[in-house]
């Protein structure tokens, strides 16, 4: 199973790689963790209204988040289980902020720390809950921890992703054993117009989720679903993936994006009223906010 013991020994030999693959693009033609970065700055940004806060930022990798918050008068908790990580979140630090600084770093798994209750604005866990085996833990952390009215800010493989392209007749293709040998066919026209053969499949990868999951987590630990931000968008091409940025927090984005980004908002009595979970699906009554 690709879980916390696979991560942490990933990043024993890959952290400083993975980094400039995530936030510099050396690897990879979207560098999937400057966007997250970005539209988390934004969601904690418009949140937080000119008030400095308390945030948790689970995962928080090489520090970036946690600096980018900091300079703006936020104190931060960064907690992460790998060493290797929290070096270069260290040299960050150090590098842009100096000694004095309002960020403190904390090696670790969250779900084996106590953290004080009603404590924090809010809870940041960006690429983490793909490799936690039970994912109902990071939404217990933010039922006992978060302040009422405060934030949950995760980001997740979409599953959802995995169906795009939608058609109305794809369903009729998979109930009639056609739906590999026309997944092969498309996946050669890709190669011809790329020059590039299809990409392949990791032999191990994160677990993905849905929005519907996130929903749902969420309200069994008060946690009302406010928004989703497509992230990571896909459309056989970078020249054509690009023009899609601008529907990020469409509704839309959700069905061509490979990640995406949900803000819940812990409720100040910590119960989902049936008003504010909507008559109809979880997609309903969240994404044509």
């Amino acid at each position: 199973m690709y879980g916390e013991m696979m991560r942490e020994e990933y990043f024993k030999t890959n952290a400083k790689d993975w980094m400039e693959g995530a936030y510099e693009g050396k690897r990879n033609l979207y560098p999937v963790g400057v966007h997250r970065l970005r539209i988390a700055k934004d969601i904690i940004t418009e949140y937080a209204d000119g008030k400095t806060l308390k945030i948790l930022d689970v995962g928080c990798g090489g520090g970036k988040l946690c600096v980018e918050l900091a300079k703006r008068g936020h104190t931060v908790h960064g907690i992460d289980q790998s060493y290797q990580m929290l070096t270069l979140s260290r040299q960050l630090i150090h590098e842009q902020l100096g000694k004095s600084n309002n960020i403190k770093l904390s090696y670790g798994n969250f779900e084996s720390r106590t953290f004080k209750k009603n404590h924090y604005d809010v809870i940041v866990a960006l690429g983490v809950i793909g490799y936690i085996k039970d994912k109902k833990s990071l939404f217990t952390l933010a039922k006992q921890s978060l302040k009422p009215g405060g934030l949950l800010i995760i980001s997740c493989r979409n599953r959802l992703f995995n169906m795009f392209p939608t058609s109305i007749y794809i369903e009729d293709e998979i109930s009639g054993g056609n739906a590999n040998h026309l997944i092969r066919e498309i996946r050669n026209i890709y190669s011809l117009y790329t020059k590039k053969p299809f990409p392949k499949k990791p032999k191990e990868s994160p677990s993905q989720q849905t929005p519907d999951e996130m929903i749902a987590l969420g309200k069994e630990n008060g946690l009302e679903t406010l928004s989703f931000r497509g992230v990571h968008p896909h459309f056989f091409t970078k020249e054509l993936s690009a023009r899609l940025l601008e529907y990020e927090d469409s509704p839309l984005s959700l069905i061509w994006s490979s990640v995406f980004i949900v803000t819940l908002k812990k409720t100040t009595d910590g119960l989902i009223t049936k008003r504010k979970q909507g008559g109809g699906s979880c997609h309903e009554s969240h994404l044509h906010n």
